[in-house]
């Protein structure tokens, strides 16, 4: 018998008995869901037939048989291509990743919704929770700082007239591999906690918290590797930040200086005028915001992107 099912409001068939028990086990459709076939008085659901349709899907395996996520046909599993969580048939593997670039949003058959994406002050929010919590795991890190700078310095401070060279490098020495070690620490600390969250959880503890989950832009899981793409990728968006803001404001700095200089004659002794100090203040933190571009751009793109969400092809959805 040819079947047609209920699907969001729309009549989807013909399709086998078998296929039914395959898109129910899949998630798109349940056992409420109603169908239909000739000579049915009327539409029915699916647990009111099931016997008939066991019947008629025989005894085959039906874990070997998967959906098509863009024409929900179904195919065994050895003809179809796997894409994160989904599968697609081949003739339209295309038109899927067209329409991925377009845009699409993919259902979740397990959840039967559409991902809802994360917007950019609910991502701000997990961003602070988190920075607090590596806040607190980095200042564990600052013990060592005390134990080997602070003695020696102590040391040196004791001793009077001129310091001794060999003790001052020493308190160099240690200060600076005190400092190097604190870095270094701080930048592991912030790989693991990053990596091993998103790729086992699918989050940090602050997006956790607010039930959100990283994802890949089918609403699949990310993998541990995709979980460090994204985490470099957001080491490069603050590298992208500091550069900018450092380098353009020290600049309207240098600016404001020889602007200063010149209304005062030459000589360097003139006052600014508040007006000036009020613009420069402004374009300064116009630079700044201008230069949070990797970050605020989840505020104005369609799936609320940030730059390591554009690079990895990632998104923030609600749980």
């Amino acid at each position: 018998m040819s079947w047609y099912y209920s699907f969001r409001g729309k009549q989807k068939g013909p399709v086998s008995a078998r296929d039914l028990l395959v898109l129910e086990a899949s998630g798109l459709i349940t056992g409420s869901s109603i169908i239909w076939a000739e000579g049915m008085p009327d539409w029915r659901p699916i647990d009111a037939v099931r016997d008939q349709v066991k019947v008629e899907a025989g005894d085959e395996d039906l874990s070997q048989y998967v959906v098509c996520a863009h024409s929900q046909v179904v195919r065994p599993r050895a003809e179809m291509i796997a894409y994160g969580n989904h599968w697609i048939a081949p003739e339209h593997k295309d038109e899927f990743i067209q329409s991925l670039h377009e845009g699409m949003i993919l259902s979740d058959p397990l959840h039967e919704g559409e991902l809802r994406y994360v917007g950019f002050w609910w991502r701000v929010l997990a961003s602070v929770i988190d920075a607090m919590i590596k806040g607190a795991i980095n200042m564990m890190f600052m013990i060592p700082l005390g134990l080997l700078a602070v003695p020696a310095i102590e040391k040196l401070s004791k001793g009077g007239g001129p310091p001794d060279p060999d003790m001052m490098a020493g308190v160099i020495a240690s200060v600076m591999g005190a400092y190097a070690f604190m870095f270094l620490a701080t930048i592991v600390s912030s790989l693991v906690y990053e990596v091993w969250m998103v790729g086992k959880y699918g989050g940090t503890v602050g997006k956790l918290a607010l039930r959100f989950k990283i994802v890949n832009a089918d609403g699949s899981n990310v993998s541990y590797a995709k979980a460090f793409a994204r985490w470099a990728a957001e080491v490069l968006g603050k590298f992208i930040f500091f550069s900018i803001a450092y380098i353009l404001n020290i600049m309207i700095v240098m600016l404001f200086g020889i602007a200063t200089g010149a209304m005062g004659g030459g000589s360097g002794g003139g006052d600014p005028s508040p007006l000036l100090v009020m613009l420069i203040m402004v374009v300064c933190a116009l630079v700044t915001y201008l230069a949070c571009f990797p970050w605020w751009m989840a505020a104005h793109t369609k799936e609320k992107k940030a730059l390591h969400d554009v690079i990895c092809g990632t998104r923030v959805i609600f749980r």
